[in-house]
């Protein structure tokens, strides 16, 4: 008897660090990435605390990228997903109940951090917000998590998890949803061509080939033509191409007088006759009837 008790403890002893590595797992108190949770994050996460102060090509790398953003917000976008991360874990361990949820809104903490203090034009933005949309599911907000992956869709057109992940969601809440999901997907389609997950979602809500035509931006060219043909709200002199400015006459500043009949013998001497008139002779400009050849003849 004595025997079998030793023997109880020594496999005890043998199985304790095992155990006791996968309670740590799940009931860790911080979220903050280690050396061991590296390997499931990305790539930017190792970079930011592993090399920081070590002008590695890695580390050098993501900071041409992520530009100041690398250096004041991404630890936090990382410490987010990891939180995540080990919220997925927790449900494997049931005799430690609540850890998914603790670690769920530690996630989204660090999530509203970054969206506090960075810029919307930041590289990573999208990404935050899709992240944060993910926890916000978990945690049943549907609302909350909606309007985290309609905002990364905003920012970024062509972020694809975001229409992935909001397409399923829609696709989740019933029948009544559909033309929506379809909608989605199709925009989803023109930004992203060759995604093959929308293109089965497309097929799947009732679509039909040829998929959406995809958007095409316009070439610098293209806009410099539209400015070249566009109507000028300048005011312009209708003057044909062919002819220099200096060949077209000026306009009169007045219109020409038009002769006034004279009344009297008197008026008719105060009044020069028009030296381009037609009209009359020689001896008598104002005769409008008279023979010119027997005018001559006086």
């Amino acid at each position: 008897m004595f025997r079998y008790y030793i023997r109880l403890i020594g496999v005890l002893i043998f199985l304790l660090p095992g155990v006791v590595l996968a309670a740590g797992a799940v009931t860790r108190t911080g979220h903050w990435p280690t050396q061991e949770d590296f390997p499931f994050l990305p790539d930017y996460c190792a970079a930011r605390f592993v090399d920081r102060g070590n002008p590695t090509p890695r580390y050098l790398h993501w900071s041409r990228i992520l530009g100041a953003s690398f250096g004041e917000t991404v630890h936090h976008l990382c410490a987010g997903i990891n939180a995540a991360r080990i919220a997925s874990q927790a449900h494997n361990f049931p005799n430690y109940p609540g850890q998914e949820e603790f670690f769920l809104r530690q996630s989204l903490l660090e999530f509203q951090y970054v969206i506090d203090k960075a810029s919307p034009a930041v590289a990573l933005m999208p990404d935050t917000y899709s992240y944060q949309g993910q926890s916000y599911l978990r945690l049943k907000d549907v609302g909350k998590a909606m309007t985290s992956f309609k905002r990364a869709i905003e920012l970024n057109p062509k972020y694809l998890p975001a229409y992935v992940e909001l397409t399923n969601l829609y696709v989740k809440m019933g029948a009544g949803h559909t033309k929506e999901a379809l909608f989605l997907v199709t925009e989803g389609l023109r930004h992203n061509p060759d995604s093959k997950a929308l293109k089965r979602k497309y097929l799947e809500l009732g679509g039909r080939e040829p998929f959406p035509e995809p958007y095409v931006a316009p070439s610098p060219q293209m806009s410099a033509d539209s400015d070249k043909t566009a109507p000028s709200s300048t005011p312009t002199n209708d003057i044909p191409p062919n002819v220099t400015p200096s060949q077209v006459q000026a306009a009169p500043s007045a219109p020409a007088p038009i002769p006034v009949a004279a009344k009297t013998e008197d008026d008719r001497a105060n009044i020069a006759p028009d030296p381009q008139s037609t009209l009359g002779t020689k001896q008598n400009p104002w005769c409008r009837f008279c023979p010119a050849q027997a005018e001559e003849a006086k």
